[in-house]
């Protein structure tokens, strides 16, 4: 061995294997708190550069090789599927006895050189690497889990997405919906899907699509509560503004079919805030929602405030169609021009009309004096 070679070998001695029996154990107690530590931050780091620095920072070089293949096909699906705490409870075993494997087997071959060192390490080592094979057959059972989790979403989805389709049905609830006919298949089908509903993680992403379509389902055969349940969840676990106003607006409607006026009002309202375009049902700008005083299979009817300068109440009443109405001016808007002609103590005069999209001729509504005859008998 050349004098350069010696000199450089003695310094890795004294770098690497000077240390006292309980500083080397001291040392391993120590990279398994590093080894969590890094878990905990790659699961609330969302920015990927602050991810990565956290590792290079906290993980050795020999932990990020392993770590990295077995968080890219395990642990992210088992994250997801079934939170953070059951994966860091899972996470913690495994780190802490493959890190341990890990450095046994990069020093083993050194350590033979010093018997007493050893030997210690050896005995500290024993009680962990018995658990090595336990923690394969883990990590086995979770990625069978994790597929079998997907198999049942994809299941469930096919499922409601031809019932729906064969029934006329959507995501987004119409009052005709409370019609539908179903058979003993239909149900039978439904009542599958709601069963193997219960199976699934909120953190699944297909959770908000599946639930509002189950809620659909549910909604059309009256179990209007269960469809309530389901919403609301959306409502909890979703923070794209799309789905959270059709869960409103889906909340709309199934209120209005159990009479909650208040919530069904404040939900219509909150719908219209994230997606006015889709939801809006007249000219809210200018009759802003007050309260509900009634609807039915044409359509519902609102007490609002008055922003129409070019009218003097300050309030008044609007109703509403739910579906789009054909044909001319004249034609669609035959009610309140008959009002007009009639109108009186009993009969109140018509004030507006129009479309949201005047273009398209979609939503159409028309706008009537707040009579107090009126809003006292259809309260």
């Amino acid at each position: 061995m050349s004098r350069a070679h010696k000199k450089k070998a003695l310094h890795i001695i004294k770098t690497h294997f000077s240390y006292s029996s309980e500083e080397i154990y001291q040392a391993y107690q120590d990279s398994y708190a590093y080894s969590i530590t890094a878990i905990t931050a790659g699961l609330a780091a969302s920015d990927k550069k602050l991810l990565s620095l956290v590792k290079k920072v906290l993980y050795t070089k020999v932990t990020r090789e392993f770590a990295e293949p077995i968080e890219r096909k395990y642990f992210l699906a088992f994250a997801k599927n079934r939170g953070v705490q059951a994966f860091l409870e899972m996470a913690q075993s495994l780190k802490y006895l493959r890190q341990a494997q890990e450095t046994w087997a990069s020093r083993s071959q050194v350590l033979i050189d010093f018997p007493a060192w050893q030997n210690f390490v050896t005995q500290k080592l024993e009680h962990l690497l018995e658990g090595i094979g336990k923690i394969h057959g883990k990590l086995d059972d979770v990625h069978d889990d994790v597929k079998m989790t997907q198999s049942a979403i994809e299941e469930i989805r096919e499922l409601l997405s031809e019932l729906l389709q064969r029934q006329n049905l959507s995501t987004q609830l119409k009052p005709r919906d409370e019609f539908t006919q179903h058979n003993n298949h239909s149900l039978n089908l439904i009542q599958k899907a709601a069963s193997q509903f219960q199976r699934l993680s909120k953190n699944d992403t297909n959770y908000t699509q599946v639930s509002m379509m189950l809620g659909s389902a549910l909604s059309s055969t009256g179990e209007l509560k269960k469809a309530e349940r389901l919403f609301n969840q959306v409502l909890e676990t979703s923070s794209v503004k799309a789905e959270r106003a059709m869960a409103h607006f889906n909340l709309f409607q199934v209120q209005l079919r159990t009479n909650n006026y208040a919530a069904t009002v404040k939900n219509l309202q909150q719908a219209i805030n994230l997606n006015p375009q889709s939801y809006t049902l007249h000219d809210n700008e200018k009759y802003p929602l007050e309260s509900l005083l009634g609807a039915g299979g044409m359509g519902c009817v609102f007490r609002c405030n008055n922003r129409n300068r070019l009218i003097k109440q300050k309030k008044v009443v609007v109703k509403c169609f739910w579906e789009n109405l054909s044909g001319s001016i004249d034609e669609v808007f035959k009610e309140p021009f008959a009002m007009r002609d009639i109108a009186g103590d009993y009969i109140p005069e018509p004030l507006d009309f129009g479309y949201v999209d005047y273009f398209a001729k979609n939503r159409a509504y028309f706008v009537f004096e707040a009579s107090q005859y009126f809003v006292k008998t259809n309260r």
